[in-house]
Formats: structure tokens, C-alpha cells, sequence
């Protein structure tokens, strides 16, 4: 697996980019420095979030903020991601001194990209039902009555930006500043840990689930190094929780979308194999797509890359 990732360390534009920066901080200072610019960029979302529930709040009290944010006002938390990202890019621009290019910001190719990375989350989520509903852990419970179909897109337009955000977050800033002082498998792990717990406090979480979301980290860095940009990524990451969520009504990373096409529901089987009250992400069906994605992404052939080397 080494022998991968050096290989496409050697040929990343993004990370040859990146070691240009201006301030590199090492791993251990990388951590802290997260944790500080995650708290502002909190905040930022914060500021964004609450006028729109704050008739919730003077109705209902404080509680009434995770209420809505969860339920009826989903698409809020969603676009309230957008000063995360923000503020993620503002430090890596300002404070390390790094170009777009060196957070995966290329240029080129760039709707292709996009629509690719659409295209495998969408099949990936699909995939992962599948063998849930093979495996009897999943049931189909029905179409929804009214389809709210403007809210439908009203998500999926809140899921661009999370998905974005939660890449850029991880992979443009963590496993790229990390790989400028560390190895590259060191900065793929870091990132795919903080990744996972970042979700410890959503409903439903295991060990398993959390064992996927660190999984899931590690194909996200795969994916990121092998295409070498952030537009693929964080458009599969958009299509994975939105197809799961708002088309398949399953619980996305613990939440449940009131807003949603069709639902399936988790039968009586074990956990495991319908992932709980976690949804998908916490079962084995998961983990099977997750591993078969990276084995594609080490071993498929490169083509584009074959013929520069021709």
C-alpha cells in the first residue's frame, strides 16, 4: 500500500503545491492548530444558523435549536457549513500562505470531475443497500405520499456545500498540511481519525460505525490522491448522504430526514447488518463498498496516467 501512496506523492501537483507554503506546521501542531480553527469555524456556522431557528427558540427554548437544525430545518445546518469552509480556507490561505491549487482547487476538468464523483457516490450508496437488503438486514416501507420535491432540491443544493466542506476540512487542510512534515500514510490516517470522531456525538454511533467512518476516511484520501483534486470527492461525499438520505430515507450518520423520496427501514436483524439507528454507515454492507473502493482506487489501472508515461 506504501508503494501506492509514494507513487502518487511523487506525481501530486496538489501536494508539490503545497510544499511551497510558507508555514508548515508539524503533525503535533497541526492538531491543536485544528481544533482552534474548528472552534471559530463553529462558531461562524452558528452565527449563520440561529437567526433562521430563533422563533423556534423563543417559542420552544434553547433545546428547540437541535430540534430543528435536525428536523424541519435541516437544509439550515446544511448551508450553515459554508462559513466552516470559509474559514478553513481563509487559514490555509492566510496563515500557511497556500494557493486553491494546493487544497485540490484545480483547474480544468473541473464539471467532469464533479458529475464522476456524483455518479460514484449515488452507485456506491445504491450498492450498499443492496447488499444490506441481500443480507436482510433492510426493508422497502414505501414512496412518500407528497413528494416535497422543492425541498428535495433545497437539500441537495445544502448537501453541495456539506459535502464540500467536510472535505475540505479534512482532506485539503489535514491530510495535506500533515503530509508536508510526516508521511503521506501518517497524514491519510490523521485525517481519516479526526474524520471519524468528529461524529462521535451524532445518534447512533458504535464501533463499528465508527470503524466505517475512519474507512471512509481512508478511501476519501485515496480517492483525493489518486484524482488529485477535491472536486471528485467532495461531490461523491454530496451524492453518498444525499442519495441516502433524501432518496432512500435511511439515517445519515445518525440522522433521520424527515424530506425524502422513498423510505427503507432497518428490519429485526442484527445491527450489524442494518446499521442501527446509524443508518448504512453502521453495518457490514458498508464496510464491503468502502474496502472495494479503495481496492479499485490502488489496483484499477491508471490510463490517463499511463499515457503520460508513454
Amino acid at each position: 500500500m506504501n508503494r501506492f501512496l509514494t507513487a502518487w506523492k511523487q506525481r501530486s501537483a496538489t501536494l508539490a503545491e503545497a510544499r511551497q507554503a510558507a508555514f508548515k506546521p508539524s503533525v503535533w501542531l497541526l492538531v491543536p492548530i485544528f481544533l482552534l480553527v474548528f472552534l471559530v469555524a463553529q462558531l461562524a456556522s452558528l452565527i449563520v444558523a440561529v437567526p433562521a431557528v430563533l422563533p423556534d427558540v423563543l417559542q420552544h427554548g434553547p433545546e428547540a435549536i437541535d430540534q430543528a437544525l435536525n428536523g424541519p430545518k435541516l437544509w439550515v445546518s446544511l448551508f450553515a457549513t459554508i462559513p466552516v469552509t470559509a474559514v478553513f480556507i481563509f487559514y490555509m490561505k492566510r496563515i500557511e500562505r497556500r494557493s486553491y491549487l494546493s487544497m485540490g482547487f484545480t483547474r480544468g476538468g473541473t464539471a467532469k470531475r464533479y458529475l464522476q464523483g456524483l455518479g460514484w457516490g449515488f452507485a456506491m450508496c445504491i450498492a450498499a443497500l443492496g447488499i444490506a437488503w441481500a443480507l436482510g438486514g433492510m426493508r422497502f416501507e414505501g414512496f412518500t405520499g407528497q413528494i416535497p420535491w422543492g425541498m428535495l432540491l433545497l437539500l441537495f443544493v445544502g448537501f453541495l456545500f456539506q459535502g464540500m466542506s467536510e472535505e475540505v476540512v479534512c482532506r485539503s487542510f489535514l491530510m495535506v498540511s500533515a503530509a508536508n512534515r510526516a508521511p503521506l500514510w501518517i497524514a491519510v490516517a490523521l485525517n481519516s481519525l479526526i474524520f471519524a470522531a468528529m461524529h462521535l456525538a451524532n445518534s447512533g454511533v458504535t464501533f463499528f460505525s465508527f470503524a466505517n467512518l475512519v474507512l471512509y476516511g481512508v478511501f476519501a484520501s485515496f480517492y483525493f490522491l489518486r484524482t488529485d483534486n477535491v472536486w471528485g470527492i467532495a461531490a461523491l461525499h454530496t451524492a453518498w448522504n444525499f442519495t441516502q438520505g433524501s432518496v432512500l430515507g435511511v439515517e445519515v450518520s445518525g440522522r433521520a430526514i424527515q424530506d425524502r423520496l422513498m423510505h427503507f427501514g432497518a428490519t429485526d436483524a442484527p445491527d450489524m447488518l442494518s446499521g442501527g439507528k446509524f443508518g448504512l454507515e453502521g453495518g457490514v454492507a458498508t464496510t464491503v463498498v468502502y474496502l472495494a473502493g479503495i481496492l479499485i482506487l490502488v489496483f484499477w489501472p491508471d490510463r490517463q496516467q499511463a499515457e503520460k508515461e508513454a
